[in-house]
C-alpha cells in the first residue's frame, strides 16, 4: 500500500486501542502485538489543502474524500478475506493482496471517521463535511463529530 502508518495508539478503557493512520493492513502491523485484540481504526482524510500541499498531497478536498472512500473497500477484505484478492479503484490498485493479519474482533476491526469544513484562517468551529458524511456513512462503524452545538449536531444521525 502506498499509505504509511503515521498514527498513535491510545487507550480508552482498557477496552480499546485506536490507530489513526495509514498503513493498518501491513502483516507486521504493531496493533496486532500490542493491542490483545482490543483495536479501532480512524480514518484521517487529511486537512487543509496547504497543508495537504506541504506533506506533498496534492489532491483537493474532494478528490481525498474519493479516495477515502476506497481505502476502506481495501482494509475490510484484507482483515476478513481468506485468500487474496485484488481492488482496482481511481486511486488504488491492489493485485493479489494477502494480509495474515486476522482481526480477534469480528467481524472486522471497528472503523472511525469524521471530517471537517472550515478554513484554517476561519474563528468559527470546525462542523463536518458533506463529503466526510457520505463516506462515514458508507464505511464506517463510528462517525467522529466535533465539539459542535448540539443544534448541528443533531441532523447528523437523522
Amino acid at each position: 500500500m502506498p499509505v504509511e502508518f503515521i498514527g498513535t495508539i491510545s487507550t480508552r478503557d482498557q477496552s480499546e486501542i485506536g490507530l489513526s493512520g495509514g498503513r493498518v493492513i501491513d502483516k507486521d502491523s504493531p496493533g496486532k502485538f500490542v493491542s490483545g485484540g482490543r483495536i479501532a481504526v480512524h480514518i484521517i482524510t487529511g486537512g487543509h489543502d496547504a497543508e495537504q500541499r506541504a506533506d506533498g498531497d496534492h489532491l483537493t478536498k474532494d478528490e481525498r474524500y474519493a479516495r477515502t472512500d476506497e481505502y476502506p473497500d481495501i482494509v475490510k477484505p484484507a482483515w476478513t478475506e481468506s485468500g487474496p484478492f485484488g481492488y482496482h479503484g481511481q486511486y488504488y490498485q491492489v493485485e493479489n493482496h494477502y494480509s495474515g493479519v486476522k482481526s480477534a474482533q469480528q467481524p472486522r476491526i471497528r472503523l472511525y471517521l469524521g471530517g471537517s469544513s472550515s478554513s484554517p484562517s476561519s474563528s468559527s468551529s470546525s462542523s463536518s463535511s458533506e463529503a466526510a458524511y457520505r463516506v462515514g456513512g458508507k464505511h464506517t462503524d463510528t462517525y467522529a463529530l466535533w465539539g459542535e452545538p448540539l443544534a448541528e449536531s443533531t441532523g447528523v444521525a437523522a
